[in-house]
């Protein structure tokens, strides 16, 4: 048995500082298990790039911290958002398979997140052609753009 604590969170949020993404993962899942079980810790400036998983649901519930979750059509103009934050009142969204979407981190923040597994880097994600890659400078370009969109929804 695993304790998801206050101690663990911390931890994991600790090492998203040293984390070039400025996210870090905590798996209680070996990468072939059938169910992907993790913590994610997100900080502030962390871009995630908007993505879809084809055949898998994913949900995330939150631990600590606040989220957008946001949801994309295919051409990458928001459809939906959902705020998620420790304190209520949504404390996590399901994600259909084939659905475009991205997380936000408003402050530092950690989920548990599910998905069908198992992890295979090569399929796991597709990337929207239309969102600048992770790690550039348009990347953060595009998260400010996102979160000021975020800012007018709130």
């Amino acid at each position: 048995m695993i304790s998801i604590d206050q101690n663990l969170i911390s931890q994991t949020l600790e090492q998203a500082k040293d984390n070039p993404r400025h996210r870090q993962i905590f798996r209680f899942h070996k990468l072939k298990e059938p169910v992907q079980r993790m913590l994610n810790a997100l900080l502030p400036d962390s871009y995630a790039r908007p993505h879809y998983h084809s055949d898998k649901p994913e949900v995330f519930i939150i631990l600590k911290g606040k989220l957008a979750i946001i949801k994309f059509n295919k051409q990458g103009k928001i459809i939906q958002q959902e705020i998620i934050k420790s304190s209520g009142p949504n404390f996590g969204v399901e994600i259909k398979p084939k659905e475009w979407h991205s997380i936000v981190a408003l402050i530092p923040s950690v989920v548990y997140e599910i998905k069908k597994g198992p992890y295979i880097k090569k399929t796991d994600k597709v990337f929207a052609k239309w969102a600048p890659e992770e790690n550039t400078d348009e990347g953060q370009k595009y998260l400010k753009k996102l979160k000021n969109i975020i800012r007018i929804y709130k």
